[in-house]
């Protein structure tokens, strides 16, 4: 994440800053030791999160937003700041941005053809020396991401064998027992003994309990 003491560049990349945390006093710099931590953080999240002035420019953005922009599917960035594909969806985004100064506000935002809508919420960012009063949050999910999981995350969280992380994995992939069988390289009936026992372990009873326990928690967490 990259936190700009100016304006997003429109090619996407951050403009020069030489912005640095405010330093506490004393032999330990807990501020900027503050500061990268939440910066990590921020671009280790499966949700974008893009921080926009009151002239709509992009003051910073995390990763996960860094990559939708530079797609230009659902939003974008122009010589105008933050704007959607379509001049209806733009002022339905200028919209939730004047609201987001003050409240919060929601709304879904087209995209290319076969993708659903990206889905915005904009609320009120602190005021701070960097980010304005008039500064705004804006949080976006992405309902076509693909999901994925470490399967040895999996194994060490839930006390699962190799084999079941890797079933567990592959579900959460969007695989059906026999897609997943064959990419394992097993029998049908392997499988579904791996996956016995993983919901006895994680203490699901179905598939979609299975997957939304592995899309949710230290899952949205990204490695890198």
């Amino acid at each position: 994440m990259h936190l700009l003491g100016g304006s997003w560049h429109e090619s996407g990349d951050p403009a020069p800053t030489d912005a640095t945390p405010p330093e506490p006093g004393g032999n330990v710099d807990v501020g900027s030791v503050l500061w990268e931590a939440a910066v990590t953080a921020l671009d280790r999240l499966r949700l974008g999160i893009i921080v926009v002035a009151a002239d709509h420019t992009v003051l910073t953005a995390n990763n996960y937003a860094r990559d939708l922009l530079r797609a230009r599917d659902g939003l974008q960035l122009t010589r105008h700041g933050l704007a959607a594909l379509t001049a209806d969806d733009t002022r339905r985004l200028r919209a939730i941005l004047a609201t987001g100064t003050t409240a919060t506000a929601i709304a879904h935002l087209s995209r290319r053809a076969g993708k659903r809508p990206l889905s915005l919420l904009a609320c009120p960012a602190a005021s701070t020396p960097r980010a304005p009063a008039s500064a705004v949050i804006v949080f976006v999910s992405d309902p076509d991401h693909a999901w994925s999981v470490d399967a040895s995350r999996v194994a060490q969280l839930h006390g699962l064998t190799p084999a079941e992380a890797r079933l567990a994995a592959h579900l959460v992939q969007g695989a059906t027992l026999v897609e997943a069988a064959r990419r394992m390289g097993v029998a049908l009936t392997t499988v579904r003994t791996h996956l016995k026992r993983t919901f006895e372990k994680t203490g699901t009873r179905r598939q979609a309990e299975l997957v939304k326990l592995l899309t949710n928690g230290l899952f949205q967490v990204c490695d890198n």
